[in-house]
């Protein structure tokens, strides 16, 4: 609660001012005309405006704040030059001060629905004094004094603290309530307002709860003062010097919302504290931050004023560097010639992670790290990496706030590379963040252009070399590699067996290979798969690329000369040069089965063949291999001759081999 007017403090006060003055008075006068003139120095002082109940504004924007500000600062002096104050119900006052002969009517009005409501000012003059009955109106324009409001209203007390209301024609009304019983009688029920406040809530939602609800106050110079005594010689001094109650910090942390931000931590500090309050009026506050560390640094400081309940209560600080440790100190004062009380902590304000980001450079071996400052102080800052494939080292320090690395040409394919920043000032230090990146390989080169050719090493007839190239070539510091996949052969069931039968190792610039696996057959179908890689210095591969050979068709040797393997059908021995004539034959025509041994290859089977035999006439006649020859000799002995065996051998899959050479002729005797 507001305390009365003192009038011996005032008179005390006053008699000071006049002594400092060189001003002499008899002590008479003194005592009679004081409160009196205390009273008038009240009056011609005009109002106290104070800001209630905002506390700290802490995080609005700096647009916000001076516009607030600048209405703030009108509407105290608005309220502070009036010698009649009005309302009309809760969304305008009228402010009223004389103005030569005429009155001069200050218009404040809340006007809208949220979330457009406004405050508006407005002025015009009155013929005449300003009273209680001065004819007032509702504004219909007026300055801007805020806008996008979602609440705005008036509200009003007496000397007394006790709330006024007014209606739509302007007449005051008290509140109800029982009267505190250090408040005066005139003073709780005075129906003039001497408290007039505006309190406005910003609709915009972006701002910090300190921008979208301020309370502005401000007082009127009523007083109440009580008659003179004229038997009074003085008027003896009641009133103390103020002295706020005792401080204490609670805490001191980061501020969220004041200070320049380094890597997303604010240089500046939020100082919560208990007591500091002063009776009756806000109290005044000082906090300084003074470094000790580094040495030299200036200190930084700030100063509010509050109206303290007791209650926690806290205050912002910027410029307090991070990575410096200090002395905070808060001081509070009850105004001018107060006393002060003080409490101090020490703190330090930790220095925050760098924020780092790691981009490929202009090669793939190349990479280019940026980081953010964490200090408004000197900082070093150490980079530091490791590899997926094993090694880890540190670059050398900067105070930059960039660094390039370069492995060496080729060791990036594949490799994932971890990068950290460590920012060190002073003593204190912190570390990123990891930041890592993948260097992809580019395509891998594929094999092209196979092709077989039979060479017939080692003896294997179908044996020969695989040759390919490739289409492209590995990155620079990198090498081609290849290996061969024995993956595709035809069987002698006319089918295909595609299992990788064999697979040779990866080999460096290989370009090809020989072939002749122990399974290969005359006249068959083969095909060959081959894989490629690029692979780097640090033992990492790119991709493996496969491509498949066409089909090629190995080829068939020339079988050997069939061999004369004839056999007597009557004794069934081979080979045999004589044979009996078709009459004596036990089994009917047929006496010599005309047989030869040929030489197909392994998977291929006899196919042409034939030969010629010539009787004792000279005619001649021919066979296939295996015939059931006969001859009719009447009871003569003949020779019969065979020549001209010849055969070709083809496998299941169509391919067919050369005629052999011609068989050896031979005689047989035919016995009558």
């Amino acid at each position: 609660m507001r305390e009365p007017v003192k009038s011996n403090f005032l008179s005390h006060r006053l008699r000071f001012l006049r002594g400092r003055a060189g001003i002499s008075v008899n002590a008479r006068e003194e005592a009679i005309t004081t409160p009196i003139r205390a009273a008038q120095l009240l009056l011609i002082g005009g109002v106290v405006v104070a800001l209630a109940g905002a506390g700290s504004i802490l995080g609005a924007s700096a647009s916000v704040s001076a516009h607030a500000d600048a209405s703030r600062i009108q509407f105290e002096r608005d309220v502070r030059a009036s010698s009649v104050v009005r309302g009309l119900d809760d969304d305008t006052v009228a402010l009223l001060s004389p103005d030569g002969d005429s009155c001069k009517v200050t218009t404040w009005s809340i006007a809208g629905n949220a979330p457009e409501k406004t405050v508006r000012v407005s002025s015009a003059t009155t013929a005449g004094a300003c009273t209680s009955t001065t004819p007032i109106t509702r504004p219909t324009g007026g300055d801007m004094q805020a806008d996008q409001l979602a609440a705005a209203a008036f509200t009003y007390e007496n000397l007394g603290h006790r709330t006024l209301t007014f209606d739509g024609s302007g007449d005051p009304h008290l509140e109800s309530g029982a009267k505190p019983a250090d408040v005066a009688d005139a003073d709780w029920n005075d129906l003039r307002p001497y408290s007039v406040s505006l309190s406005i809530t910003s609709a915009v939602k972006d701002l910090t709860v300190g921008s979208r609800e301020r309370v502005f106050t401000g007082t009127t110079a009523i007083t109440n003062l009580p008659a003179a005594d004229p038997n009074l010689r003085y008027v003896p001094p009641t009133s103390q010097i103020p002295t706020p109650a005792t401080l204490r910090i609670a805490s001191i942390v980061r501020s969220q919302s004041t200070g320049t931000a380094y890597s997303g931590a604010r240089e500046g500090i939020t100082v919560t504290f208990v007591g500091g309050v002063c009776a009756a009026q806000p109290t005044t506050l000082t906090l300084t931050y003074a470094a000790s560390s580094p040495v030299g640094l200036a200190p930084v400081n700030t100063v509010s004023a509050m109206t303290l309940t007791g209650a926690a209560a806290s205050l912002d600080l910027a410029g307090v560097q991070n990575g410096s440790s200090g002395l905070v100190t808060l001081t509070a004062a009850c105004g001018t010639g107060s006393m002060t009380t003080d409490a101090s902590a020490n703190y330090h304000q930790d220095v925050p992670a760098p924020g780092l980001t790691a981009k490929q450079g202009s090669s793939a071996e190349q990479y280019v790290l940026t980081w953010t400052a964490v200090s408004s102080l000197a900082t070093s800052y150490e980079p530091s990496w490791s590899t997926s494939f094993g090694t880890d080292d540190q670059m050398p320090e900067t105070t930059a706030l960039t660094a390039t690395k370069t492995f060496a040409l080729g060791t990036t394919y594949g490799a994932t590379i971890t990068f950290w920043v460590t920012a060190g000032v002073g003593d204190d230090s912190a570390k990123s963040s990891p930041a890592a990146i993948t260097t992809a390989w580019p395509a891998t080169p594929a094999g092209a252009n196979m092709t077989y050719t039979r060479t017939g090493y080692n003896g294997n007839y179908v044996s020969g070399n695989v040759k390919w190239n490739f289409t492209g070539t590995c990155p620079a510091g990198t090498t081609l590699q290849a290996s061969q996949l024995e993956n595709h052969a035809g069987t002698t069931s006319k089918t295909y067996n595609n299992a990788v039968q064999y697979q040779g190792p990866f080999t460096n610039n290989l370009t090809q290979v020989n072939w002749g696996p122990s399974y290969a057959l005359q006249g068959y179908p083969y095909g060959m798969g081959l894989q490629t890689r690029c692979a780097s210095p640090n033992g990492l591969y790119s991709p493996v690329v496969q491509v498949q050979s066409r089909e090629w068709i190995t080829p068939m040797a020339q079988p050997g000369a069939p061999v004369w393997n004839a056999y007597n059908i009557y004794t069934y021995t081979a080979p045999i040069y004589w044979t009996h004539s078709t009459c004596n034959a036990p089994s009917g025509c047929s006496s010599l089965a005309v047989n030869y041994i040929t030489y197909c290859a392994a998977g291929s089977n006899l196919n042409s063949n034939g030969w010629m035999s010539t009787d004792w006439n000279g005619s001649t006649y021919w066979h296939n291999f295996g015939f059931g020859d006969y001859w009719d000799t009447r009871g003569t002995q003949r020779n019969v001759t065979y020549t001209n065996a010849q055969y070709n051998c083809a496998t299941p899959w169509g391919y067919v081999s050369p005629m052999s050479p011609l068989g050896g002729g031979v005689t047989v005797t035919v016995f009558p």
